[in-house]
């Protein structure tokens, strides 16, 4: 009942994931494609770390970040939840490993051994770059885009899929370009030559 039950709840997490990385991939779709009409800066909005430093880096209170908020919330009935299950990074990261697992095997698990859970370490460097960002957003200095998971997850979709679409753009051109021996074959005229001038 047990592994049933867990590769349900597998499969679902999977589920969630997948439907929001391409949620997250159609939103940097619509922003390259200047479609005003899609909220593209959703899961910014979502993220809790923009929701809480920004505001006070800026000294006001920006309305748009409100889902931020519901996110902070939500985190003290079910945990890391949008860590693992919503933002784009999170999921990112699984997939890398499970790629990895995929090719190395054991030898990159062993190298990955989980840490002992009832091991606490205060000075973890992500507790270091939280407060040094809330430190500077203290003096009004906003390094949000430099250490904010979605910030930073963001640019590199964005920079993937835009260097992906005009390849991708660039060989359907080729594919659709009709070839000499096409024009050929066809007897279609050749253009004439443009006239050096004009006669009066």
């Amino acid at each position: 009942m047990k592994t049933r039950f867990f590769r349900k709840t597998r499969y679902i997490r999977r589920t969630v994931q997948a439907a929001c990385l391409l949620l997250f991939c159609g939103c940097i779709a619509a922003a390259v494609g200047s479609r005003p009409d899609v909220p593209v800066n959703v899961f910014l909005r979502l993220d809790p770390l923009v929701t809480a430093l920004v505001p006070v880096a800026v000294r006001e209170w920006i309305p748009t970040l409100w889902p931020g908020l519901i996110v902070l919330a939500s985190a003290l009935l079910l945990g890391r939840f949008f860590c693992g299950r919503v933002c784009p990074m999170g999921t990112t990261l699984d997939l890398v490993r499970a790629i990895l697992l995929r090719l190395f095997g054991s030898r990159f698990r062993k190298k990955n051994t989980p840490h002992d859970p009832n091991q606490k370490n205060p000075h973890s460097p992500k507790y270091l770059l939280l407060a040094a960002c809330a430190g500077a957003a203290l003096l009004g200095v906003n390094l949000i885009h430099w250490f904010s998971p979605i910030a930073l997850i963001t640019r590199l979709y964005a920079l993937l899929l835009h260097s992906l679409g005009l390849l991708f753009a660039g060989h359907s051109l080729e594919w659709l370009r009709p070839s000499p021996a096409a024009v050929a074959a066809s007897g279609s005229p050749e253009p004439a030559p443009a006239a050096a001038g004009c006669r009066k």
